[in-house]
C-alpha cells in the first residue's frame, strides 16, 4: 500500500552530529559519509531524525565520479538530500507490507519504493536496495546501487493504482484524489460497499486549497473525502435531470443538494460544479467536481428549490380556469407541489359557476381547504384501478372522505356521486380527473364502499378458485349458506381438488353442493378458539361431523386429517379457512379420550351422525357421493 509523506523542512544551524557507525563498520559507504562531512549535512540529519536515509554505496558513487567532480557544494548537497526521506524511519518489514511506497525526499525527489515478491527484492526508483536496516539515532538507512541524478539516474515511476481505480487513472485528472483515499486506508471502504456515488474533486480543485489541506490530520482528511461519498446508489446523471434536484446525506454526514439548472444544462452539489461525468468503476459511479467540499470552507450545503407544479396540461384544456385561478390565489398550488404525486378531482368551469355565489364567499384559507378537498396527495388514481376495483375509497388533503364508483352498466366513474368527465390528464403534479361538480365538506353522496366478503380476500390469494367459483357461481350453495350463515368454511385449496378431480367429475350439482357442505358448520369458529380448546368436534350442515384439533407438536390445526394453511379469513358475518386435502364426509375421527372430547362451546353436543350409508366397506370420495344420493333432500 502507498503511503503519501508529509515532509518536514530541514532546518540549518543544528547542533550534534549524527551517528553512523553502522554504516562507517560496513566499509562501503565512505564515499557517502565523506559527502556528508563535506557538504554539512551531518547536523542537519542529525536534527530532523527520524528520517530513512537510501544511501549509495562506494561502487555507485565511483560510476558518476566524473559527473559529480564538477558539481559545487551546493549541488552536492542537493544530490545528497534527495535520498533522504525526513519524518519516518522505514524498515525493510514496512516496506515489504505496504508493497508500494511513495514519498518525498527532503530535497523534493519523488521516490518509488517498491517490494516485488516474485524475486524477493526492493527497488528505489528503480535501483536495488541491497543492504537493509542499518539503524542509528538518525533513524534508517538502507543500502543502494546507484545515486539518484534527477533526469538522469533513478527516475520515478509512479506505484501502479489498486484495480478498482483504473477509470479515474484513465481520466489523468484525479490523481491527488486517489493518493488521499489510498493513504487514509479507504480503499476497504470503497470495495465493500459498492454500490455508491462519490463526486470526486480534480487535482486543481486539491491544489486550490493546498494551504489548507495540508494543516488536516489524517481523521480529518478522511472525513472531508467521505464528504463526497454517497453510499448505497448510483446517482446518474440522467437521473439528476429527471428529478431536477437531489437532496441526499454523505457518508461523512454532509448534507448535499444536487441540481440540474435546466437554463445553463448544468450540474452541480452544493454549487459545486460536477464537469466529469457517468464515469463507470468497480465501485459505483463517479462524478467529477471542480471544487473540494469542506466544511466551513466552501461547498456549504444548498438545499433544492420547492418543487413548482406546472399546470399547464390541465390549462390546455381550457374548460378549468375557475380551479387553476382558485388553485393559485388560495395558495393550494404550492400545498400540491409539496405533495406530489398527486390526484387532483378537477371541477370544470361549469361546475364552479353553478355554485359561484358559495366560492365567492369563502375567504382564503376555505378557498384553500376547498381546493384542497379534491386533491388526494401521495399517490396517482388510474382509472383502470377503479375499474379493476370496482369501489376506492381515500381521503383527500382536506380530510373528506371520498368513493370512487364504477358503474359497469354505464361504463362510467363518479366520486360520491359526482361523475368523472375528463380522465387521466397527466403532469408533473400526478393525475388529474375532471368532475362534474364541487366537493363541499357537508356534501352529501359519500357512501362508503362494501366491504370485501371473505369470499373477496380468499380470492385475491389465487390458491382457492375452485373453492371460489363454487361460492360464487353456484345458486343452490348461495342460497342455502344465506340461509344458515354466519358460518365456517373449511376450504380446499386448488392442489386440493386437483387430487380428486376425477371424483369431482363424475358429480352433479346436488353432489357437488352436498360436498361442499361437508366442509361447513354453522357459527364462526376461528383458529385461537381451537387452540385455546385443544379439541372440539362439529357438525356440519350436511348432519356429518368434523374434528377440529390443534396438533401442539406441529403448530397446526387439522380438520379431520386436512391441515389449515390459511386461517382466519373474516368478514362481518362469516369465516374462511383454507386447508390441504378435500374431507371425506364418510370418515370419523374423534379427540383424544384422555381428557373427555371439549364440545363446541356455542353448539349442542353432538350425536355421531345417522347418515344411511351403504354398509360396504367404502373410502374417499366414494362415500361422499353415497351420502349426498341418500340425502339429496338434504335440509341446511
Amino acid at each position: 500500500m502507498k503511503t503519501t509523506i508529509t515532509l518536514l523542512a530541514l532546518a540549518l544551524g543544528a547542533a550534534s552530529a549524527a551517528d553512523f557507525t553502522s554504516a562507517i563498520d560496513k566499509g562501503i559507504y565512505t564515499s557517502l559519509l565523506q559527502l556528508v562531512n563535506d557538504t554539512d549535512a551531518e547536523a542537519l540529519i542529525d536534527a530532523n531524525a527520524p528520517l530513512t536515509i537510501f544511501g549509495p554505496k562506494d561502487a555507485a558513487f565511483s560510476v558518476i565520479s566524473s559527473l559529480l567532480s564538477g558539481y559545487t557544494i551546493d549541488q552536492l548537497r542537493d544530490v545528497l538530500l534527495d535520498h533522504v526521506v525526513a519524518g519516518v524511519a522505514l524498515d525493510s518489514a514496512a516496506i515489504v507490507e505496504q508493497v508500494c511506497t511513495e514519498v518525498e525526499t527532503v530535497g523534493g525527489l519523488k521516490l518509488a519504493i517498491k517490494f516485488e515478491a516474485a524475486a524477493s527484492s526492493v527497488t528505489v526508483n528503480n535501483i536495488p536496495v541491497t543492504d537493509f536496516n542499518m539503524e542509528g539515532d538518525f533513524g534508517i538507512m538502507h543500502g543502494i546501487e546507484g545515486v539518484f541524478v534527477e533526469g538522469i539516474l533513478g527516475q520515478f515511476e509512479p506505484c501502479p493504482k489498486p484495480p478498482i481505480f483504473d477509470p479515474l487513472v484513465a481520466k489523468g485528472a484525479y490523481s491527488t484524489l486517489i493518493d488521499l483515499l489510498i493513504d487514509t486506508g479507504s480503499v476497504s471502504t470503497l470495495e465493500s460497499n459498492a454500490p455508491m456515488t462519490i463526486f470526486g474533486p480534480k487535482d486543481s480543485a486539491f491544489a486550490a486549497i493546498s494551504e489548507y489541506t495540508v494543516e488536516l490530520s489524517l481523521e480529518e482528511v478522511q472525513g472531508t473525502l467521505l464528504n463526497h461519498v454517497i453510499l448505497g446508489e448510483e446517482i446518474l446523471t440522467g437521473t439528476i435531470i429527471s428529478e431536477g434536484c437531489i437532496e441526499r446525506v454523505t457518508a461523512g454526514g454532509l448534507q448535499v443538494g444536487i441540481l440540474f439548472d435546466s437554463a445553463t444544462s448544468s450540474l452541480s452539489i452544493n454549487g459545486v460544479t460536477v464537469s466529469d461525468f457517468n464515469v463507470n468503476a468497480d465501485f459505483g459511479i463517479f462524478q467529477g467536481i471542480d471544487q473540494v467540499m469542506v466544511q466551513g470552507l466552501q461547498g456549504e450545503f444548498i438545499p433544492c428549490p420547492p418543487f413548482e407544479a406546472d399546470f399547464s396540461p390541465i390549462r390546455n384544456r381550457g374548460i378549468y380556469n375557475a380551479l387553476l385561478n382558485s388553485i393559485e390565489s388560495s395558495g393550494a398550488d404550492i400545498d400540491i407541489s409539496a405533495s406530489a404525486p398527486v390526484t387532483i378531482l378537477g371541477p370544470n368551469d361549469i361546475a364552479f359557476a353553478d355554485v359561484a355565489n358559495i366560492i365567492n364567499g369563502l375567504n382564503q384559507q376555505d378557498l384553500k381547504d376547498t381546493i384542497l378537498r379534491h386533491a388526494i396527495v401521495g399517490e396517482t388514481i388510474e382509472a383502470a384501478d377503479i375499474v379493476e376495483a370496482g369501489c376506492l375509497e381515500k381521503v383527500t388533503a382536506g380530510g373528506l372522505d371520498v368513493a370512487f364508483r364504477y358503474n359497469q352498466t354505464l361504463d362510467q366513474v363518479d366520486v360520491n356521486g359526482i361523475i368523472v368527465s375528463d380522465i387521466g390528464i397527466v403532469g408533473d403534479y400526478g393525475l388529474f380527473h375532471g368532475i362534474q361538480g364541487v366537493l363541499f365538506e357537508n356534501s352529501p353522496g359519500y357512501v362508503p364502499c362494501p366491504a370485501p366478503t371473505f369470499v373477496d380476500l380468499v380470492e385475491e390469494t389465487g390458491n382457492y378458485t375452485g373453492m371460489v367459483n363454487f361460492l360464487l357461481t353456484n345458486a343452490q350453495l348461495q342460497q342455502e349458506l344465506a340461509r344458515v350463515g354466519p358460518v365456517t368454511i373449511f376450504g380446499p385449496d386448488d392442489a386440493a381438488f386437483a387430487a380428486v378431480s376425477s371424483d369431482l367429475a363424475q358429480a352433479n350439482n346436488t353432489q357437488l353442493v352436498t360436498i361442499i357442505g361437508g366442509h361447513v358448520v354453522q357459527q364462526v369458529y376461528t383458529a385461537e378458539q381451537v387452540v385455546e380448546l385443544g379439541c372440539v368436534i362439529l357438525r356440519t350442515v350436511i348432519g356429518t361431523t368434523v374434528r377440529i384439533m390443534y396438533i401442539e407438536d406441529e403448530g397446526a390445526v387439522m380438520v379431520n386429517d386436512a391441515k389449515v394453511i390459511l386461517p382466519n379469513i373474516q368478514d362481518e358475518t362469516s369465516i374462511f379457512h383454507g386447508i390441504d386435502k378435500v374431507i371425506d364426509s364418510g370418515e370419523q375421527f374423534d379427540c383424544p379420550q384422555t381428557p373427555e372430547p371439549t364440545r363446541a362451546p356455542t353448539a349442542p353436543v353432538i350425536p355421531r351422525p345417522t347418515v344411511p350409508l351403504s354398509s360396504a366397506p367404502r373410502s374417499g370420495l366414494s362415500i361422499v357421493f353415497a351420502a349426498s344420493i341418500a340425502i339429496a333432500a338434504f335440509v341446511l
